[in-house]
């Protein structure tokens, strides 16, 4: 049974949160998609949290919370997702946007 992460209010992201991201910076990574990352928080105090390309600067993925909500955005999403529960949102996004990452115990790449 996985963590569900229900929006608290709170003004910086939990080191739960922060794991996910880290995670599907991981991901990106071993599908040779070079990421930097950064995070802050909105004029109004809300965190934000936003994967680039190291090599074009552009955004891969930004997400922010406010409202109750967490909210994904960016070029590769069709819409922007918004859902109060995170891991789902984490998970939403993973499934809908399959990643190439190396193959176990091999050195082929297969689309997970």
């Amino acid at each position: 049974m996985g963590c569900r992460l229900i929006c608290t209010g709170s003004d910086d992201w939990t080191d739960q949160e922060l794991v996910e991201f880290y995670r599907i910076e991981t991901s990106l990574v071993q599908a040779n998609i070079p990421i930097e990352t950064d995070r802050g928080r909105s004029d109004e105090g809300d965190p934000w949290f936003v994967l680039c390309n190291a090599n074009t600067g552009e955004i891969v993925v930004h997400f922010a919370r406010f409202d109750g909500s967490f909210v994904a955005a960016g070029p590769a999403l069709n819409i922007s997702a918004r859902m109060r529960d995170f891991r789902a949102l984490i998970e939403a996004q993973i499934a809908s946007h399959p990643l190439v990452v190396p193959e176990a115990g091999r050195g082929r790449r297969k689309t997970q």
